[in-house]
């Protein structure tokens, strides 16, 4: 058989299974994480979210297949499961394969052909992913944790330190906007943090490398991590209180 074939897609599927899960079980604790969010802000603290993905690629897809009267008005769902659909769209093996036997016996695969030299779809395979993409676009969305986090408290509440360049806000109407982030956009956020106009910090490793969050504030800090014990870096030099211990809703999604 043709194991080299094999091997690779199952290592593309690997991934994009650790990917999924490990966004998809993120996503399932956010309804906690706003509830342990809420309380720390009524007891007169503030919250220090920090997170693994912003699920920019999503996004950069999602816009990317949309043309400009569709951007002009935006109804996009940055879910999880697109993660699998894109999988499902661009990588599902549908070739068919033909079996054959080696000068020694053993069996190997190839690809099939037609006359002119084009790659033979197995109609079998095709009908299989698109039940597949049919059946997953059924399922009620799961919302991307960043974004989750944003549309419940709002942009007024939350301060973003991470890496990404645009984002989808929800405006006064309901309706959702692309709202690019400038260069200087994390300096901004931060600041408005440790002034104290914004009682909540989400921030990705890109975004918060090396970034003070609590110096010279008089208050304790709820962390809530979606990382490994490793990832967790909140910075204490010239914070006024020792942060909260953190609540970890989920770590990495490390294997299958």
């Amino acid at each position: 058989m043709n194991y080299q074939y094999i091997a690779s897609n199952d290592t593309h599927l690997g991934k994009t299974e650790q990917r999924f899960w490990s966004a998809l079980l993120i996503s399932m604790k956010m309804p906690t994480v706003f509830e342990a969010i809420e309380t720390e802000i009524s007891a007169g603290n503030v919250a220090v979210v920090q997170l693994v993905s912003t699920a920019e690629a999503i996004l950069d897809r999602r816009l990317a297949e949309l043309s400009a009267e569709e951007r002009a008005h935006l109804d996009l769902e940055l879910s999880p499961r697109a993660t699998m659909i894109d999988y499902l769209k661009n990588a599902f093996p549908t070739q068919q394969m033909r079996v054959f036997a080696t000068s020694d016996g053993s069996l190997r695969s190839e690809p099939m052909r037609d006359e002119a030299g084009n790659m033979i779809e197995c109609a079998e395979a095709i009908a299989t992913r698109d039940a597949l993409i049919e059946e997953l676009c059924a399922m009620p969305p799961v919302p991307a944790a960043l974004d989750a986090l944003l549309a419940h408290f709002g942009t007024a509440k939350v301060a973003e330190v991470t890496g990404r360049s645009r984002r989808i806000v929800i405006g006064s109407d309901g309706s959702q906007k692309l709202e690019r982030r400038g260069a200087r956009a994390n300096l901004s956020e931060t600041q408005a943090f440790m002034d104290g106009q914004k009682p909540i910090l989400v921030f990705s490793d890109a975004g918060g490398t090396g970034r003070s969050s609590t110096a010279g504030r008089p208050t304790n800090a709820a962390s809530i991590s979606f990382s490994s014990p490793a990832g967790v870096r909140m910075s204490r030099s010239r914070a006024w209180d020792a942060p909260i211990a953190p609540i970890r809703a989920c770590r990495r999604c490390s294997g299958r």
